[in-house]
């Protein structure tokens, strides 16, 4: 018995090095996010109080809020978490922040306010984008060298298998057993960590080299002790190595032409991301198949388009390495703009009572799916990919977390500006 609990141990540290599918809960639970205003704000606007827990529809200035809500609370997340993480340990804050999201969820689910459910949806996001900032450092601390890039390209095809779970829910449950369905994943998490290590880096670097490489052991079973203690000492060397660093040069990002050069692409590049759109287009995705008058139902073309977006997430990860991340990037600009132009001209004749033949209406749905699925190929993970390449090491967490919030703030904007064009279309009776 006690070889058989021993090889299942093994087995389930060889399958966390592998697929890492624990800590990757808070990039499950970025996608509830993007996905979450679409099948929520529908149930919002209902008149059915069996379907709104609200008991009557909200406006579109309260839409607006609720959108907006997401990018100001993963605003604050990001900017919070680095410091407690680097204080107190990686493994013990995402454990705080997952009972946070656990806890946010449940009240989400029980709010007869759309107050409640706002403050409540704010703290879920800021409790899930700090998680998200986090686990990337635990994966990558935790992992051998040789499955780092991989462990670290899984989360976007995690986000999209997020965004599924929500849609797919959305149309068969409402707000109640949606919230709860969604933390139920973090106290999986909790549950799981609580045999899972520390980061062997967090350990080291508070001064704690015995536990760091009893943590080692824990990971590395299928490995001999003298390549266990080899590895221990070539993450000491890269710790003190990073520490001298950070501290020489924690303004590089403004002292030189190259780093200010390589700060302004980062930000032009998460700029586009954001610009263009997606959030918006993901948070109300049904409501939009909806408008664009087609005969099937929004809710499956909603749930058809995530699942294939999981396979476009897995191509995008087999092709970026032979095709490249720039041929990538501009690639899914030129098609991502081409289809938002594409679509917004049809709304344009639409708002006119422009007589639209039965065959055209087909063409907003080809634009939306071209949008989605390019974006997720060269638009969703790639950028970060670029930016971390572009940022120099030492200034590389302040500039990421600096082109974070511009994005986020890029984002705030791109909703509140929906909203009002929402209340004065609304205001003029133009729907």
């Amino acid at each position: 018995m006690q070889s058989a609990a021993v090889l299942v141990e093994t087995m389930f540290f060889l399958e966390f090095q592998q697929l890492n599918p624990i800590p990757n809960v808070f990039s499950f639970a970025i996608g509830h996010l993007l996905a979450w205003n679409s099948p929520v704000l529908t149930q919002f606007k209902s008149n059915d109080t069996d379907v709104n827990p609200i008991g009557r529809p909200i406006t579109e200035l309260e839409v607006s809020i609720g959108a907006s809500i997401i990018p100001i609370g993963s605003t604050i997340g990001t900017l919070l978490v680095g410091k407690p993480a680097d204080i107190y340990g990686r493994k013990r804050i995402l454990n705080y922040l997952a009972a946070g999201g656990a806890a946010s969820f449940a009240a989400i689910s029980f709010a007869s306010s759309i107050y409640v459910y706002f403050i409540f949806l704010t703290t879920a996001s800021i409790c899930i984008s700090a998680g998200f900032v986090i686990v990337p450092v635990y994966v990558i601390e935790m992992a051998e060298d040789k499955n780092r890039g991989k462990l670290g390209c899984y989360s976007s095809v995690i986000i999209t298998v997020g965004e599924l779970y929500v849609y797919a829910l959305g149309t068969v449950t409402n707000l109640l057993k949606l919230s709860l369905l969604c933390g139920l994943p973090f106290l999986l998490f909790i549950t799981i960590t609580a045999f899972l290590p520390e980061s062997p880096i967090f350990l080291s670097s508070k001064g704690n080299k015995t536990e760091a490489l009893v943590a080692l052991r824990k990971l590395r079973k299928n490995k001999s002790m003298s390549e266990i203690n080899k590895e221990c000492k070539e993450k000491e060397k890269m710790l003190d190595s990073t520490s001298k660093e950070e501290i020489k040069d924690i303004g590089v990002l403004f002292k030189t032409r190259s780093a200010r050069k390589a700060l302004l692409l980062s930000v032009g590049i998460r700029l586009t991301q954001q610009l263009s759109g997606f959030f918006v287009v993901s948070s109300f995705l049904a409501p939009l198949f909806t408008e664009t008058g087609i005969s099937l139902s929004a809710d499956v073309l909603t749930i058809i388009v995530s699942s294939v977006n999981i396979l476009v997430a897995i191509l995008a990860l087999n092709i970026i390495e032979k095709t490249g991340r720039r041929f990538l990037l501009l690639t899914a600009i030129f098609v991502d703009g081409l289809s938002m132009l594409v679509l917004g001209l049809y709304f344009v004749f639409k708002e006119n009572n422009f007589v639209i033949p039965d065959g055209v209406k087909v063409i907003p749905i080809i634009a939306i799916l071209t949008f989605l699925w390019m974006f997720t190929l060269g638009l969703s993970n790639v950028p970060f990919i670029v930016i971390s390449e572009l940022l120099p090491n030492e200034a590389r967490t302040v500039g990421s977390s600096l082109v974070l919030v511009t994005g986020n703030i890029a984002m705030f904007l791109i909703i509140l500006i929906k909203g009002d064009e929402n209340t004065l279309i609304s205001e003029n009776n133009l729907t």
